[in-house]
């Protein structure tokens, strides 16, 4: 529990802690092992890699004048570590929750490193602009209106933390 190098550096604590699939580091551990970590320049990589850390990395929106559009999102997980708890995972038009259209996976199944293909069709569309984001509320019916219980993606610009919804983009019918 003391500094032991080489294994308490920052090369070897990165290796143990990826292999670990690390969630969580006590930051009343051993004072000297963790400010060699921000003495070695990986503090900051620990702290943004426990855990899980989903990124929309692609996606295309391929839309029809029948109201109808096919959206195909790549996602990855860029953390050490998957979820816990099963979660939903809903595609969102125009910040209508109540619309949103479910997509069937199980993000507990995305796993570090991995790349993850979400494919959903939307329908009943009109025509004009729509606005499209990814929400992945707590699965419990009682927090889901509560947006500090959403899931964030990693990506800059995209989250609407009054609605906990992830923004991806626009397309048009």
């Amino acid at each position: 529990c003391s500094p032991s190098p080489p294994r308490s550096e920052c090369a070897s604590a990165l290796a143990e802690l990826a292999q670990l699939h690390s969630t969580y580091l006590n930051d009343e551990y051993h004072p000297d092992v963790l400010q060699g970590w921000l003495d070695g320049g990986c503090r900051e990589e620990i702290d943004r890699s426990l855990g899980y850390r989903f990124a929309l990395t692609s996606g295309q929106v391929s839309a029809t004048s029948e109201g109808e559009a096919s959206v195909s999102l790549e996602l990855g997980n860029e953390g050490w570590a998957a979820l816990f708890n099963p979660r939903p995972v809903l595609l969102v038009v125009d910040g209508a929750a109540a619309d949103a259209v479910a997509v069937d996976v199980d993000p507990r199944f995305w796993l570090p490193g991995a790349a993850v293909t979400l494919d959903a069709e939307l329908s009943g569309l009109s025509p004009g602009p729509h606005d499209l984001a990814l929400w992945m509320p707590d699965a419990a019916t009682g927090l889901q209106a509560d947006s500090r219980y959403s899931l964030r993606f990693a990506n800059d610009g995209t989250w609407d933390a009054v609605h906990g919804l992830n923004q991806l983009g626009s397309f048009e019918v």
